[in-house]
């Protein structure tokens, strides 16, 4: 509910004062797993699953680009380099290490 108070009171202000604000922005947990996972996947060069887009792909991530939020995904099947955007991973979890 304070939320909720605080979107009408923004507006309400934008609307007073005849010039909007900067948008807040909310910190997204998941957003912030989907980096942590991919740093890590980057710097250990660990073989990760990836649901994108509502398909499944098992592969490398070859480069994280924080700037434009993409990653350089190899995957290993279809031997393919691929980019693909942060917005549209769903799901990274590193594969376990065989011997």
């Amino acid at each position: 509910m304070k939320s909720f108070m605080t979107i009408i009171k923004d507006h309400l202000i934008d609307f007073i004062e005849s010039k909007p604000r900067e948008k807040h922005d909310k910190i997204s947990l998941n957003h912030n797993q989907l980096i942590t996972k991919i740093k890590k996947a980057v710097s250990e060069q660990v073989p990760v699953h990836l649901i994108a887009n509502k398909k499944s792909y098992t592969g490398i991530i070859l480069k994280y680009d924080k700037g434009e939020e993409q990653i350089v995904f190899k995957n290993n099947q279809n031997k393919l380099t691929s980019i693909i955007n942060l917005a549209d991973i769903e799901k990274i979890s590193p594969l376990p290490q065989t011997k």
